[in-house]
């Protein structure tokens, strides 16, 4: 069972680059296994997310950095608030901008 979905806020937890560590990424959708930058996490699902400030990738030996990508569930830990609105309220790039001070 998925610990995010669609929508959700999270903040990754776990990373195979450490400058991705804290980083908050909204949930869009299950990545579909395609296009240039394709990941598959045995038995977890991997999302599509975007955030406001890119994250990095390696692919190939090269870094690849952009503000959107797949990223595995059990790498992301969703933000849940008091309640439902709470996460709808929320902007990415406030987020990035209070991260950042």
């Amino acid at each position: 069972m998925s610990r995010c979905a669609p929508g959700d806020l999270a903040i990754v937890v776990r990373a195979e680059i450490e400058a991705n560590l804290g980083r908050i990424v909204r949930v869009l959708h299950l990545h579909d296994g395609r296009g240039d930058l394709v990941l598959r996490h045995a038995g977890d699902a991997v999302w599509w997310v975007e955030a406001a400030a890119p994250l990095t990738w390696a692919r190939n030996g090269q870094r690849i950095c952009r503000t959107n990508g797949p990223v595995p569930d059990g790498y992301l830990m969703p933000i849940k608030g008091d309640g439902a609105d709470d996460a709808e309220s929320l902007d990415v790039d406030q987020l990035a901008t209070a991260q950042a001070s």
